[in-house]
């Protein structure tokens, strides 16, 4: 796929290639897609995993796939802080968004995002001590994905 044949598409990512606070021993790729809005609709999640699978780009790890009631959500975010994040290392947070789409008007409605308190570890902005991560495969361990 071309960049001209995306149209009104914008992805949006997390990018990885830094480590922040927190160093992934998993980590197989820098770049991770977690939505698409075309114009001002953000893609339903399937819609989302159809063209990053067609651009060879990979989704963030999906932890659950469901819907939740409050306590339920709740539940969910401290049992996965607990068991860490799917890259390799702590879990710093989640994003749970609606898996439909819906309008940019809406998305106060259909994205929420937990990060846990105090989830930045170091003194310093990781800028003054800027180190690329390293893959999985680049680590002296060999940690498997």
């Amino acid at each position: 796929m071309h960049k001209a044949h995306l149209g009104d598409l914008h992805i949006f990512g997390e990018s990885l290639y830094a480590i922040h606070s927190i160093e992934y021993a998993r980590l197989e790729h820098y770049y991770y897609v977690f939505a698409i809005r075309d114009g001002n609709t953000w893609l339903a999640w399937d819609d989302v995993c159809l063209y990053a699978h067609a651009l060879d780009l990979p989704t963030v790890p999906v932890i659950e796939r469901k819907m939740f009631d409050e306590t339920e959500l709740q539940q969910s975010i401290q049992k996965h802080l607990l068991l860490g994040s799917r890259l390799g290392g702590e879990c710093e947070g989640f994003v749970v968004r609606n898996e439909n789409a819906f309008s940019t008007d809406l998305f106060h409605q259909n994205v929420l995002k937990y990060v846990r308190k105090n989830h930045v570890k170091t003194d310093e902005h990781w800028t003054k001590n800027w180190q690329r991560a390293q893959l999985w495969f680049e680590r002296p361990t060999k940690t498997q994905p």
